[in-house]
This record gives C-alpha cells, sequence and structure tokens, in this order.
C-alpha cells in the first residue's frame, strides 16, 4: 500500500516530504528541497537528487564523475546496476538519446517512485529489470554491453556485492573487449586485498577519482586507453552539452594500475 504524508511534514533539515512509502527493505521518500527533488531512504541522506527544472544535469558531484567515463568510450549499449531516482539514467539518455540502456533495480517500488516522482524517459531504448544485480547480471550475455555502472546503496550503506570477487568477474564476462566498469565506492579496499588483486587479475586500465562526499569512483577498463588529449576533448563537449564544468573533475582521475599487454 502507497502511504502518502502528511502535508506539513518535514526531514532533518524542515524540508517538505512530498511522499512516503514503504516496502520489505525499508522506507522510502521524496523530498523537495530547494528546486530539487530527493530520494532518500531516511531522513537525513540522498540516495538521488534531480534539479526538477533540468533533469538531466546530474546534481551530485559522484555523478558527474562517474559520467567522465564517456571521455574513453562511445558506447552502443549501457548497464546500470541500481536506478535510484534515475538520475544517471536522465543524464545518459540526453548525452546518447540512441544508446540502449538497461537498468537493474532491486525495490519495484524505488522504480515506481522513479517515474511518478523523478520523471525519468520511458523510451523503446530504455529498459528497467526489477531484480536482485547479483542475479540479474548472471543472465547477461557474455560480451554485452560497454559500460557497467554499479552505484548499489541501501539504507546503511552500499551493498557488499558491489566489494566481492564474483562482482568483478560477472561484470568481466558482460562486458565487450572495449568495456568500462564504473563503480561508486563509500571507501576503496586496501590494494592488497583479494578483491583489489581480482580487478588487477581481469582489467588493464584502473583509475580511481575522490569525490567530495567522501566516496571513491572506481574506472577500470579491458583494453588500453587512448591519448590523453583526445579525452580532454570529449570532456569539453560534454561540457558543452550539460552545461556545467567537467574538466577539474577529469583532472582528478589518477591510474592507479597499467598493463598494456592484452590478456589472453
Amino acid at each position: 500500500m502507497l502511504i502518502i504524508s502528511h502535508i506539513n511534514e518535514k526531514d532533518f533539515f524542515g524540508n517538505p516530504i512530498i511522499y512516503r512509502t514503504n516496502d520489505q527493505w525499508g522506507e522510502i521518500m521524496v523530498i523537495d528541497r530547494k528546486g530539487c527533488r530527493v530520494l532518500a531512504f531516511d531522513p537525513i541522506y540522498e540516495q538521488s537528487c534531480i534539479d526538477l527544472k533540468k533533469p538531466h544535469i546530474p546534481v551530485h558531484e559522484y555523478t558527474q564523475i562517474m559520467l567522465l567515463v564517456l571521455a574513453f568510450i562511445k558506447p552502443q549499449h549501457i548497464t546500470i546496476l541500481g536506478l535510484g531516482g534515475g538520475c544517471l539514467l536522465h543524464c545518459l539518455n540526453y548525452l546518447l538519446p540512441q544508446c540502449t540502456l538497461f537498468s537493474v533495480e532491486l525495490r519495484e517500488k524505488v522504480y515506481e517512485v522513479a517515474l511518478n516522482f523523478f520523471l525519468i524517459p520511458t523510451k523503446n531504448n530504455i529498459n528497467v529489470f526489477i531484480s536482485d544485480a547479483q542475479l540479474a547480471i548472471r543472465r547477461c550475455e557474455d560480451k554485452s554491453t560497454q559500460i557497467i555502472f554499479a552505484d548499489m546503496y541501501q539504507r546503511y550503506g552500499m551493498k557488499p556485492y558491489q566489494m566481492q570477487k564474483k562482482f568483478i568477474q560477472q561484470c568481466y564476462r558482460v562486458l565487450d573487449d572495449t568495456g568500462w566498469l564504473v563503480v561508486n565506492y563509500h571507501q576503496l579496499p586496501e590494494f592488497n586485498s583479494s578483491f583489489i588483486q581480482c580487478l588487477l587479475r581481469n582489467f588493464i586500465e584502473i583509475y580511481i577519482c575522490p569525490a567530495f562526499s567522501g566516496n571513491y569512483i572506481l574506472f577500470a577498463s579491458k583494453s588500453p586507453i587512448g591519448p590523453r588529449n583526445k579525452q580532454k576533448i570529449r570532456v569539453f563537449e560534454l561540457e558543452k552539452q550539460l552545461n556545467i564544468k567537467l574538466d577539474h573533475l577529469f583532472k582528478r582521475i589518477t591510474p592507479i594500475y597499467s598493463n598494456k599487454e592484452v590478456k589472453p
């Protein structure tokens, strides 16, 4: 059953909660904050945020950083693990209107909220699948996508699956030979951890970029990247398309591993 909030109900910061519901994983709230609409699973922390006048422009810095993978590749198919309010979906559809977007969302009510309150586009090339990502990715065909974005968070933090070796192995299988994995982590594991070692065994180029929120965005490529000047040109193109500054974020992207030899 959908639960509508009282008109005078406020969040922790005094902003109006315009809608709320719950499911087996907990509460889902929609909050209006100074021209933006926020998806939250508790009264304090934001899960997604859109500018209601420009929903295709990412509000959160970490989402802007994740988009910078488009400086390295021009994809025809993208997989998004964790829809949330659809902020990433909005922007990708705006930048790449012909690209096939396949999104996996665990919570059906989160998808309903995204449709009803976050203006997410509905087109033939956009497919949203309600499932646990761990199960959904097993059903994906080998080398069937060019980018996997993983941003799977619940009320109490990041979904542990994003830190498991089987997650890396499945993503590697599903990505084509030019593919990129882009993951939002609340903190990075130790370099000598089995998780990082699994990344090193499977991917040729690995980069990280810190976000102001304290999170880290990890980029991993299955093939060597091209010249840096070509990537910067693409960053400037993205800036022009979105009318936001991205170059300062692109400069933060730091290589942590590179193996130019293509693996067998």
